[in-house]
């Protein structure tokens, strides 16, 4: 065999193997460049943990490629403005978020980018490279969502834990017999419907935003403590656990309740804390000032009893932390919250105006309390099991 031969023979076989390494790479060439993304986002939220932690794996193990990502916060107004600004090169508005950039298109809101995401890398697999820019229209993003008083099918049940539980919270004994006081209370002395009616509003809407107020306040401490994935995995596990204690403390007291064994009742507020909620209603419908008085009234129980109520409120909190898509997804189920556990508080109050006698109501409370506490241990072992589905 000449020279000549020998080196033709050794450029084929080399040639051959590149083109098998080249096959076995799944596409991307060896020594390529990693895929770059860029996901700007709401750091600390659920997509964003499961598309960078979780999504971007399953991408490179399926299309056999490197993949890095550049997470942003968008919360961030320096972040906010690059996204903005990437976006009007590319031609587009902003329209929602995430948005994830990727070769040479943008996808903006979660639908997009899950479907966009895949589209990109099925393509770079098949091609070597990335699609060309796809026209607005096209390239999965929809317009602002309008506020809709109908929420997704999704986003109905992620909230109904949360609404089960502001319902639960709203007629638990803890709350229930201070309502149950503070109407007696008016009966007793004596007032008009239409000073009812001026107390009803002052003391459900003090009660709203209060409890509104703290539950946004621990809201913000729990998403800084769960910004780490780690952090937020042990947070399912705590808020699991302790859902399930305060489920099986509940359906004990429901047993002891349904006996009449009201002395070993454990979720309750000591007698102390009753008396101070004694004292603040006494004073309040008292005052000169219906307005004023109602409102210090209210503001006092929701204080003092936030050491009852807190045994489902904290949980339930912490699971729309672990939920919650954005901020904003938190604080509408924060809403949604309070206003079922304020609606209880409406119905009495609009019963008693209608001239239903609070000793029939009391006598209604006393028969039903155990299924109150049957229902809060239900939604609290349904809140144990959502917090790892949604």
């Amino acid at each position: 065999m000449s020279t000549r031969q020998f080196a033709a023979r050794k450029r084929t076989i080399l040639l051959a193997a590149l083109v098998l390494l080249t096959s076995l790479a799944g596409g991307q060439e060896v020594g390529a460049a990693p895929i770059a993304m860029s996901y700007f986002g709401e750091i600390g939220c659920s997509h964003c943990d499961v598309f960078v932690s979780k999504t971007v794996p399953e991408m490179e193990t399926q299309f056999e490629v490197t993949i890095e990502v550049a997470a942003f916060d968008i919360l961030k107004p320096i972040e906010y403005e690059r996204c903005a600004e990437r976006l009007a090169e590319a031609g587009r508005p902003f329209r929602t978020f995430p948005v994830l950039f990727i070769g040479n298109n943008a996808y903006q809101g979660r639908d997009a980018v899950g479907s966009g995401v895949v589209e990109e890398l099925a393509y770079y697999a098949d091609s070597g490279g990335f699609r060309a820019q796809v026209p607005p229209t096209m390239d999965g993003s929809s317009p602002p969502r309008k506020w809709s008083l109908i929420p997704s099918v999704t986003e109905g049940l992620r909230l109904l834990p949360v609404m089960l539980a502001g319902l639960a919270d709203g007629i638990n004994p803890c709350a229930f017999t201070t309502l149950l006081f503070l109407i007696s209370m008016l009966t007793m002395l004596g007032r008009s419907r239409r000073d009812i009616l001026i107390i009803g509003i002052v003391y459900t809407g003090t009660i709203f935003v209060t409890y509104f107020l703290l539950g946004f306040g621990a809201l913000v401490v729990l998403r800084q403590t769960t910004l780490i994935q780690s952090i937020r995995t042990i947070m399912r596990v705590l808020v699991t656990v302790a859902a399930i204690v305060f489920a099986g403390l509940s359906f004990r007291d429901a047993l002891l309740l349904r006996r009449g064994d009201t002395s070993r009742v454990m979720l309750q507020l000591p007698t102390r804390a009753k008396q101070r909620i004694h004292g603040a209603i006494r004073s309040g419908v008292r005052s000169g000032s219906l307005v004023a008085g109602s409102a210090v009234a209210a503001f006092t129980v929701s204080l003092v009893e936030l050491a009852c109520t807190g045994q489902l409120y904290l949980p339930t909190l912490a699971y729309m932390v672990q939920t919650g898509s954005t901020s904003w997804s938190e604080v509408s189920a924060l809403g949604l919250y309070n206003i079922a556990f304020v609606t209880p508080v409406v119905i009495l109050f609009v019963a008693i105006l209608l001239g239903l006698r609070s000793e029939r109501v009391n006598r209604w409370f006393v028969h039903q309390a155990p299924t109150a506490k049957f229902v809060t241990a239900g939604v609290l072992l349904f809140i144990a099991v959502a917090i790892w589905f949604f």
